[in-house]
């Protein structure tokens, strides 16, 4: 949550990922964030846990997440890659911010 809200936050934000999971409701809900690396890795092991013969194979797609690549040194500096899981197989890419890559938005209840 507190990755969404500091990616919403930067100076000169316009759109992202993150600002997708903060926008949207479903019914009542609408404390939807984008999910830190670890988040995914956690659906990923679950994913892999219950998958059957039948299972879909469109959840095996990359996947954004709010943990950014190559943090600068420097605070004023921001960050020009972060993230993305491949869901299915566990693999790991940092990828360029304007890059494309679909996104699952997570909450906490």
């Amino acid at each position: 949550i507190a990755n969404t809200q500091a990616i919403i936050g930067q100076d000169g934000h316009v759109n992202s990922a993150a600002q997708l999971c903060a926008d949207y409701t479903v019914g009542v809900y609408d404390d939807w964030y984008l999910p830190a690396l670890i988040e995914l890795e956690l659906l990923n092991r679950a994913y892999l846990q219950v998958q059957t013969s039948t299972a879909s194979t469109e959840f095996a797609t990359l996947y954004w997440s709010s943990t950014e690549y190559e943090l600068p040194l420097d605070p004023w500096i921001l960050a020009t890659s972060a993230y993305q899981m491949v869901m299915g197989y566990g693999e790991t890419t940092p990828s360029s911010k304007d890059s494309y890559g679909k996104v699952r938005a997570f909450r906490r209840f």
